[in-house]
């Protein structure tokens, strides 16, 4: 009995745990998570819908649609709460880093022109066109994004990338987009 008691408790602490990591912290006006003052003010002059001098969540999350390109942001941190968003374009900027992991309606993505190192687009598996070329990734694992139809990951030539895909990903159209460019490296995961 006591080892089942143990047992039950501790599953129960393991399920809170997941709950809390996947969850959004409630926060009464979302730019105050951001750590980028050109995102914040593009975020109040775009989404703050009643004037109140806040976007709240309920205003994030109403969000369909994302253009913050050449804006000189170099952090998109906050972007989790627009959890509707289907668009993101946030084009010649100076992204570093970028957690898109709850974005999970995301259809199209474009980073093109930043300094990304990393991607993870695995939770984001409505997507169906990404861009991000001309960034710093040498690896991109598209292998769970099954919706994906236009893949963009030009590099100049003296780069490569490696691209992992799964079996039944276009690929022969996404070497199309690319112009068949000898520096993408393609490989079935």
């Amino acid at each position: 009995m006591k080892k089942i008691l143990i047992f039950l408790v501790a599953a129960c602490s393991l399920l809170v745990s997941c709950e809390k990591e996947n969850s959004i912290k409630e926060v009464d006006d979302v730019c105050t998570t951001m750590d980028d003052s050109n995102f914040m003010k593009y975020c109040y002059d775009k989404f703050d819908v009643n004037h109140d001098g806040k976007v709240s969540m309920q205003e994030a999350a109403a969000v369909k649609s994302m253009d913050c390109s050449y804006k000189y942001i170099t952090s998109l941190k906050g972007i989790q709460y627009f959890t509707s968003i289907t668009s993101l374009e946030c084009t010649n900027n100076k992204l570093t880093t970028l957690d898109v992991s709850k974005n999970a309606a995301l259809e199209k993505l474009d980073v093109l022109e930043n300094l990304l190192t990393t991607l993870d687009v695995s939770k984001n598996t409505a997507l169906k066109v990404l861009d991000c070329s001309n960034n710093k990734l040498t690896t991109l694992d598209v292998s769970k994004n099954a919706a994906l139809e236009k893949l963009y990951c030009f590099y100049p030539l003296n780069t490569t990338i490696t691209v992992y895909y799964s079996s039944g990903q276009p690929v022969n159209k996404w070497k199309d987009h690319n112009y068949s460019r000898q520096n993408v490296i393609w490989k079935l995961k």
